[in-house]
């Protein structure tokens, strides 16, 4: 694996950052030398993976809290600048998904979804924005429900298609300052919440899915690589584009 060099002391913070695909992507710039500050509610996890990222030569620190708690997620920013005395990378990487058909799910469902999926964006973004002074890169994550709709998840699809369109925005008015904005749309990824999400299938309905994506099941590590290309400079041209990294599931759709 080439280390990329302009990635190098650059600082990232990282919501969702205890596991999936937030905890891949955090390892993966840190093994090009970014600072990396991690935001998420585990404790436990959190300390694991500094030591994992420390272990690797770069410097990581964490904070503790919900980022759907706006005063949260200005100290999480606040400490995130501090900590490393600039913040050049913010990847939104805490998210929660159910499954649950329309006339079962609350109004309660939909407001959870949204606090997770979109506030806690939202809130990271208004704080981490006014720190970027010498422009960077955003990356959001969404899903293929948020685009084309899936059965059982319209509160998840309602907070997914939601990041498209703000992504799209902050592109847009962020682009005077040095600042791009990139959504992934990742497919079915192996990590704790689709486990939990779709562990309970019998062995068909899981041929299923995987008979869906034509080069398989993805793993959080590859989500992590667009990640890293998208904030590198490589991609130094490229900004308000939606990336899908699903194994070619949306190819037939």
């Amino acid at each position: 694996m080439a280390i990329n060099q302009n990635l190098k002391g650059k600082c990232a913070i990282i919501t969702g950052a205890s596991s999936g695909i937030g905890r891949a992507a955090a390892i993966r710039l840190a093994k090009d030398g970014c600072n990396i500050y991690m935001v998420a509610r585990r404790e436990t996890l959190l300390k694991e993976l500094q030591q994992e990222i420390m272990s690797l030569g770069a410097n990581a620190e964490y904070f503790v809290g919900d980022v759907t708690d706006d005063t949260c997620a200005k100290e999480a920013v606040r400490h995130a600048h501090a900590a490393f005395g600039c913040l050049n990378i913010i990847i939104l990487a805490a998210g929660d998904a159910f499954i649950k058909s329309f006339h079962l799910t609350s109004t309660a469902d939909f407001h959870f979804l949204m606090d997770v999926n979109s506030f806690g964006v939202v809130n990271i973004c208004k704080e981490a924005i006014k720190k970027m002074n010498q422009g960077g890169s955003i990356v959001l994550i969404t899903s293929p429900a948020g685009i084309y709709g899936a059965k059982g998840m319209s509160a998840y699809a309602l907070s997914k298609g939601g990041i498209i369109a703000f992504g799209k925005c902050l592109a847009l008015e962020l682009s005077s300052q040095h600042i791009r904005v990139n959504i992934i749309s990742p497919g079915f990824v192996e990590t704790g919440m689709t486990e939990r999400l779709y562990g309970g299938l019998n062995e068909i309905q899981k041929k299923q899915i995987k008979e869906a994506y034509p080069l398989g099941i993805g793993q959080a590590g590859d989500v992590a690589e667009a990640i890293k290309f998208l904030v590198s400079d490589e991609s130094s041209w490229i900004t308000g584009v939606v990336l899908p990294v699903d194994g070619g599931f949306t190819t037939g759709i």
